[in-house]
């Protein structure tokens, strides 16, 4: 009897496993309605400001001169960037026993066979960087950047304007998190809701991205990757944003 059990076992095994194609995991991606949260959010922001300076400038002479502004350019640039280059509205993620499928409103399809998944990566940002910029530039750019933002943060600190440092702390929450966490309390929550966007890229260098909005699809995915790949979603890498190294065909880029 117990020999007999113990052949049973294996197909009691597979009749408990969740048939994909019949039963695929679908989950919407929020990635379009995120960005445009963020232009709504920067906007009225910006008309906020503007509003200040006009009628209540008088009062506060931190805020009336252009130097507390410096970042909203920036911000504004890199959000309408994110917005609208790879736009892609109403997509739909579908995960079946061989395939993980990305399919857009305009009826295009973005696959990748499970066979051939070669990186998966979480991320803050859905940004795509530029593909006609080599990795040097890029890093020099970063330095520069990061050495440039040291150099602003110093100078506040030193003059002591800590409502520029405050406001634009505020800035960036509003416009490049709080939309994401709107969409996340939409889903019921997310625990991870900093890396909230999975990048999958398969051997040929072909990748797509989608937003994982709450606990429950994240645990789905997490147990699909398990089961097919035998790797956990909770120990693939992690990064802020993804540089160009990462993409192997940087044609797709652009």
């Amino acid at each position: 009897m117990e020999n007999e059990n113990l052949n049973n076992k294996p197909n009691v095994k597979k009749s408990n496993l969740r048939d994909y194609d019949e039963n695929p995991i679908v989950i919407k991606d929020e990635l379009s309605n995120t960005k445009f949260l963020s232009i709504i959010f920067l906007v009225l922001l910006g008309l906020a400001l503007i509003i200040r300076k006009i009628f209540f400038s008088q009062y506060d002479t931190v805020y009336s001169n252009g130097n507390s502004l410096f970042i909203i350019p920036f911000l504004t640039y890199m959000t309408l960037k994110n917005t609208f280059r790879n736009l892609e509205k109403d997509a739909q993620i579908y995960f079946y026993n061989d395939y993980i499928v990305k399919k857009l409103e305009n009826g295009i399809e973005k696959r990748i066979a499970i066979s051939h998944l070669k990186n998966t990566t979480k991320s803050i940002s859905s940004m795509l960087p530029n593909g006609f910029i080599g990795e040097k530039i890029e890093k020099a750019i970063l330095i520069y950047c990061g050495l440039f933002f040291v150099f602003v943060l110093a100078l506040i600190i030193y003059r002591g304007e800590f409502k520029i440092l405050i406001f634009i702390s505020l800035f960036t929450f509003i416009v490049l998190y709080l939309p994401q966490f709107i969409i996340h309390h939409k889903y019921g929550g997310l625990k991870d809701s900093f890396y909230d966007v999975i990048w999958l890229q398969d051997k040929d260098g072909k990748f797509f991205n989608f937003m994982v909005s709450s606990d429950k699809q994240y645990n789905e995915i997490k147990k699909y990757l398990l089961v097919k790949t035998g790797k956990s979603l909770d120990k693939v890498e992690k990064k802020f944003f993804l540089p160009i190294s990462w993409f192997k065909d940087k044609d797709l880029l652009n």
